[in-house]
Order: structure tokens, then C-alpha cells, then sequence
């Protein structure tokens, strides 16, 4: 018997070992299931480190081997270099399970690249300055980037538009202000902002007729956009004409021809283009997570150490983009029917993590997540040059209802966010829609085209949906760049057990209806206090109020001295121990921006930020509006965040160098002192 059970156990070593051979390395010596991949690997390879695989979908594959019952983690090791991924579709079958992650990470020291761009070179020279090279595979294109630096489509200057004419199928401008000849109508779109907004248009042809030239847009768009959900737009101000090669006569500018494949590009002085590190986005989706439903979610997945960069989105230039406020757009089914693309996506998936990754260079959103989403974190990692937001949570579609739908415990914590809205000015660094139980903390936004966060949907005070969400103790500056009508930390609508606890904001960048802090329609149930508000221009506003109630607002400190109350009739409105500050901060204030920003573990991520290139931050922007009655904000220097003063008829006077206008007919409210609330206790320092 003794010789029996010895035999069994040598026969059962064996098998364990044949096993072993057959899948070496795949399960360490601690149990943990270890896989590699390589961009120099083969998806025939073993998943070792010897012999990794090629590309994120075969390991995800392997993993489903493994995952069934996990007794620890499993993790996916990306090795150094440059990986072409793209379309990766996680499911509930690809979830960690028993508690464990599924981590996708990088291998140690290691840098792994995720590049949807196709490089650009092999130039010849086509005329004037513009060089022409071959993109084989790229079908169309929207974004552009030379060294790192996201370069504009080729555009006609800002140019004054008459209306639309009387059939509303199109609007006239100056004939004079056109090239003489434009090869290709159909490719071209209008570009212009109003208030908040950005609208993309399709053209379909232009046709001159002596002093005027009609430009008719392609339907059924121009009907979507204009006609059934029109938010303002009247086509009497500036705009421009974007996407072809007569356009493109200024250094800098690109365009693509799409049926030769054939880019052009007029190089900056200074650039050799021969030696120009060039890419033209060909990757929309680098990878999804979406479950089943709420009730078959993706769960237990990482994603960390990992870069993302050069996604592109080509939607707009068929359809166009109307915006209507952050991250939602007009879609054939209504004004709110549709959200932003995102080059990452999470749906109906529950504790998923992404740490320290680095997104830069996206045609549109970083990471869209709609719905069904449960225990989300996003920390410690980097955005740069972002075409929408960095973070976009949430969907316009929830409405009033209750539903397992609505997201949760989501926590944007501690990312760095620079240069923000780069496509798609009116987008937030974060957007919450309807969301519980949420967080946005200590992250360090800098640089966003319009707000820093945007908090709340549905213009109404019955969203009990919507509740126990913090935005607190981020550091927030240089917001509302490109448009006007933001905040560094902006509301939308009933949001009861919320508020902005310990925030530091500064640099804000427009004069008009743009506050450091911002509760508009229907906001109720925040107890906002510790914010900290440095402004350079008194005259800035410290909060902008608009058809709110039951707020609390105190114990802040400001060297700011206006608050906004505009159609304000709450009754439970609390403003009290509002400190305005001459001079140094006191001690109580010091706290409050030394603890603002990346918390002291995630110092770290600081150090990725070397070598991504940043927009200066110099000049100040200058954002200018026609008036109080319509708002209208003009056209921008296109390849940076700075106004080009030089095409704008400013209708207000210059005070060193910024704009000053008197807003007392849209705000019914001018001065810190004529506020209709009650302060509970007289302003300290107010000197």
C-alpha cells in the first residue's frame, strides 16, 4: 500500500510538472498568475516573459484561463515600447473574481505606450511653404500633431457672418472674405461659439453671388442642429471656415484630403521638415469595459502605469457637433440624446481602477462613463491636451427617476489635468451628471477651456437622484480659457448632502457671468466652505448665483468681493464668515491651499509631468462678449489659449488689457455690498 500511494504521488507530480511545461511561468511560485507582453512579442507566444505575447486582446484572452476562481490576482505585464492596440472590448467574462483584480500594468521600469497615431514623414515639397506626404492608413482625420504639439486644421481668419437668409437652409458672408476657388465645399464646416457652446457645421456647397456668398449647409444636420434644438446661434457674428486646402496659408496649419490620403502641412519657422516628430490620429477606442447589465457587471479590473496618446474621432466631420452644455451633444433624438466620445469607456462594470496612467493628445473625451457604473476610481493619473474632458461620468437620460442605472462611489481623486477642451471648448475638466455618492478630490486641474468641474444635470429642483457628491480640496486654475457662463467648480440643480469643502481656485480668465464658484438653475443642498478664491482683478466674481435655493456658503476666504445674485428667489440662502482678504492670506487660509491639490503619496505623479509640453499660460486670454442682452464670444487664436486681439472690434473698453463692461442689466446685481442676503458676521480683513 505504502509503494501504491508513493507511485500515485510521483504520478501526480508528473502530471503537475507536464502541466507546468505546457503553460510555464503562466502560475508563480506564490500562486499569482503572471502574463507578459511585448510589442516585439507574438500573440503564438506562451505569455512568458521569455516569450510574451503581442497585444493586450490575446492576454485578456489568456486571462479567461485563469480568472473563473481566482485565489489572488492576476496580472498582465506590459513591457517597454510603443503598442498599436485598439477596440479592446472588456466583459463580465474577463472580470476579476472572489475579491481579486485583473491588473494590467507596467512591467517594473518599464514605459508602455499605447499609440492610436499613424507617423508622418517622407515629405516633398507642394508649394508656397506646404509639404504633402502619404497617410495609407488613415481614413480621415481631425487632429494633427508635430512634436508633440496639436497643430490647427487649416481655417479662413474670423469672419463676419449676415444670418441666415430667408428658407433658413443657409447665412451669407462678404465673397471678398472667401478664397477665390474652394476645390472641395462638401469637406468644409463653419466653426463658431456662443456663450458656453461650440458648433461644427457640414457645409454642402458655397455658392457666390457678387458681393455675398451663400453658404448652404448639408442636411439633415442643419435641421438637428438649428432648427429642432437651436440654443442661440443666429450666425450674425464671427466665424470661420475650416478644412481646405485653400484655407491653408498661415505656418502651422494642416489639412488632409481624405480621398488622396494625402496630408499637407505648412511648417512653423524654425522646423526642419524633415526631422519632425509627426502623427495623425487612426485609433478612436483604445479599449471598453462594458458588462451586460447591472445585474452582470465587469468587475475587479486595474489599469495602472499605462500611457494613451494620438485618439482621434472623426464623427464630427461628417455629422458636425452642436453642443449643448459639458460633455452632451445634440444627437438625431433630442438635444441631450448624446455624449461625448471617450478613447477609454466604462459601462455597467463595478470596481474598476485606473491609477497613475498618463491620457494626452485625444481627439475628444479621455474616459467617457455612461452608466451602471459602481465603485469607480481614477487616481493619480495625468491628462494633457485633452480634445473634450479628461473625466466624463454619467448621462443626460436618468432624469428624475431612482435607478440602479444612476452611477456611484465614483472617485476622481488626486489626477493632474492640464490644457483641457482643446477640440471642444465648452467641456469640463470632470463632468458629474446624475451621480450618488460621489467624489471629486484633491486634483490639480490647470488650464481648461471652460470649467474645471461641472456638477449636476436637469435644471430642476426635484433630482433626487443626484445626491452626497463632494468636490473638494482641488487646486483649480486657469479655467474658462476659451468661453464664458463657467466656474472652476459649477452646479446644475437639486443635489442634496453636497458641496465644495477646501478648494483652491484662482486664474480666471473671463469677466462675463464667470464666477470662481457657480450655482446656477435650481441648485439646492450644498454647504460649500474652507475655499480658498485668489483673483487678480476685483471686479472677478467670487460666486455667481442664478435661480438657486437652500445653499450654505461660509467660512471662506476671498480677496474678491463680488457675489452675483441673478433671479435668485430661495428664501434659504446662508452666506456668513466670508472673509475678504487684502494682502497676505491668514494662517486658517494657508491650511486651506497648502492642502489643496495631490495629496502627499501622490507627489509622485508629478515627476510623469516632465517632457509634456504645455500651452504657455502667458499671455492672459482675453474672452470678450458683444454685449449683456445676447452673449456672444468671439473667435480665438486657434493654436493657442491666448486671444488674437488683432481680429476682434471689442464693443467695451480696455483696462489694462482686460475687458470692462458693466453686466448689471443681465445680472440685476452689480457690487459686493448690494447682495440681498444677510452676512451673520462682518467681514474679517477687509481693510
Amino acid at each position: 500500500m505504502i509503494r501504491l500511494k508513493r507511485w500515485f504521488s510521483v504520478l501526480f507530480c508528473a502530471i503537475f510538472l507536464f502541466c507546468l511545461q505546457s503553460s510555464p511561468l503562466i502560475i508563480a511560485a506564490d500562486g499569482s498568475v503572471k502574463l507578459y507582453v511585448s510589442p516585439n512579442g507574438s500573440d503564438k507566444g506562451d505569455g512568458t516573459i521569455q516569450k510574451p505575447f503581442r497585444t493586450m486582446e490575446r492576454a485578456k484572452a489568456e486571462v479567461r484561463k485563469y480568472n473563473s476562481n481566482m485565489t489572488d490576482d492576476i496580472y498582465v505585464y506590459f513591457l517597454d515600447g510603443v503598442y498599436h492596440d485598439s477596440n479592446v472590448q472588456f466583459s463580465a467574462e474577463d472580470s476579476g473574481t472572489n475579491g481579486f483584480q485583473v491588473v494590467y500594468t507596467a512591467y517594473e521600469g518599464a514605459t508602455p505606450i499605447f499609440d492610436g497615431g499613424e507617423q508622418a514623414g517622407n515629405w516633398t515639397l507642394f508649394q508656397d511653404g506646404i509639404y504633402k506626404t502619404q497617410l495609407a492608413e488613415v481614413e480621415d482625420m481631425r487632429e494633427f500633431y508635430v512634436d508633440g504639439v496639436r497643430m490647427p486644421r487649416a481655417a479662413t481668419k474670423p469672419i463676419q457672418g449676415f444670418g441666415f437668409d430667408s428658407d433658413n437652409s443657409h447665412i451669407k458672408v462678404l465673397s471678398e472674405d472667401l478664397p477665390e476657388t474652394i476645390t472641395n465645399p462638401q469637406n468644409v464646416q463653419t466653426k463658431n461659439n456662443y456663450n458656453w457652446r461650440i458648433y461644427y457645421l457640414p457645409v454642402e456647397k458655397i455658392d457666390k453671388i457678387g458681393d455675398y456668398a451663400q453658404i448652404v449647409f448639408q442636411k439633415p444636420y442643419i435641421t438637428t442642429y438649428m432648427y429642432d434644438f437651436n440654443f442661440e446661434v443666429k450666425f450674425d457674428g464671427w466665424l470661420c471656415l475650416e478644412n481646405a486646402l485653400e484655407f491653408l496659408d498661415e505656418e502651422g496649419e494642416w489639412f488632409f484630403d481624405k480621398t488622396t490620403k494625402i496630408l499637407y502641412y505648412k511648417p512653423v519657422a524654425g522646423q526642419d521638415i524633415n526631422t519632425i516628430s509627426a502623427f495623425a490620429p487612426k485609433t478612436e477606442k483604445f479599449f471598453s469595459v462594458k458588462g451586460t447589465d447591472v445585474t452582470k457587471p465587469v468587475e475587479n479590473l486595474k489599469f495602472e502605469n499605462l500611457t494613451f496618446r494620438y485618439s482621434g474621432w472623426t464623427d464630427p466631420n461628417e455629422k458636425g457637433f452642436c453642443s449643448v452644455q459639458a460633455t452632451s451633444r445634440v444627437g438625431e433624438n433630442g438635444a441631450y440624446s448624446s455624449m461625448m466620445h471617450g478613447c477609454v469607456s466604462v459601462d455597467y462594470a463595478k470596481n474598476i481602477t485606473f491609477d497613475r496612467n498618463v491620457f494626452e493628445h485625444t481627439a475628444a473625451n479621455a474616459i467617457t462613463m455612461l452608466e451602471g457604473i459602481d465603485t469607480i476610481q481614477v487616481t493619480g493619473n495625468i491628462f494633457s491636451d485633452i480634445g473634450g474632458g479628461a473625466v466624463s461620468v454619467g448621462t443626460t437620460e436618468h432624469g428624475k427617476k431612482d435607478i440602479p442605472e444612476i452611477p456611484v462611489n465614483v472617485k476622481i481623486n488626486n489626477n493632474i489635468m492640464r490644457d483641457i477642451g482643446m477640440e471642444y471648448w465648452g467641456a469640463p475638466a470632470v463632468t458629474f451628471l446624475y451621480t450618488k455618492d460621489s467624489e471629486i478630490c484633491h486634483n490639480d486641474i490647470d488650464g481648461a477651456a471652460y470649467s474645471g468641474v461641472s456638477i449636476g444635470w436637469g435644471w430642476s429642483k426635484d433630482t433626487l437622484n443626484q445626491k452626497n457628491n463632494l468636490v473638494g480640496y482641488n487646486k483649480i486654475f486657469n479655467y474658462n480659457r476659451k468661453v464664458i457662463d463657467g466656474a472652476a467648480i459649477y452646479s446644475l440643480s437639486r443635489n442634496d448632502g453636497s458641496g465644495y469643502v477646501g478648494n483652491y481656485v484662482g486664474g480666471t480668465n473671463a469677466p462675463f457671468n464667470t464666477g470662481a464658484l457657480y450655482h446656477d438653475e435650481q441648485s439646492e443642498g450644498f454647504d460649500d466652505y474652507h475655499n480658498v478664491v485668489e483673483s487678480e482683478r476685483e471686479s472677478y466674481l467670487f460666486y455667481n448665483l442664478n435661480n438657486v435655493d437652500k445653499l450654505k456658503i461660509h467660512d471662506c476666504y476671498v480677496n474678491t468681493a463680488n457675489i452675483v445674485n441673478y433671479r435668485s428667489e430661495g428664501k434659504d440662502i446662508q452666506i456668513y464668515n466670508i472673509h475678504v482678504v487684502r494682502g497676505e492670506w491668514p494662517q486658517e487660509a494657508k491650511e486651506i491651499i497648502s492642502n489643496a491639490g495631490l495629496q502627499a503619496e501622490f507627489q509622485d505623479v508629478e515627476k510623469k509631468m516632465a517632457g509634456i509640453k504645455l500651452l504657455p499660460r502667458e499671455p492672459k486670454p482675453i474672452v470678450r462678449s458683444s454685449g449683456t442682452g445676447f452673449v456672444e464670444t468671439k473667435q480665438f487664436e486657434p493654436q493657442s489659449i491666448s486671444i488674437n486681439k488683432a481680429v476682434h472690434d471689442a464693443p467695451f473698453a480696455e483696462e489694462g488689457g482686460s475687458v470692462v463692461m458693466d453686466a448689471i442689466d443681465y445680472t440685476e446685481y452689480k457690487g459686493f455690498e448690494a447682495c440681498s442676503y444677510t452676512w451673520q458676521e462682518a467681514l474679517a480683513n477687509s481693510g
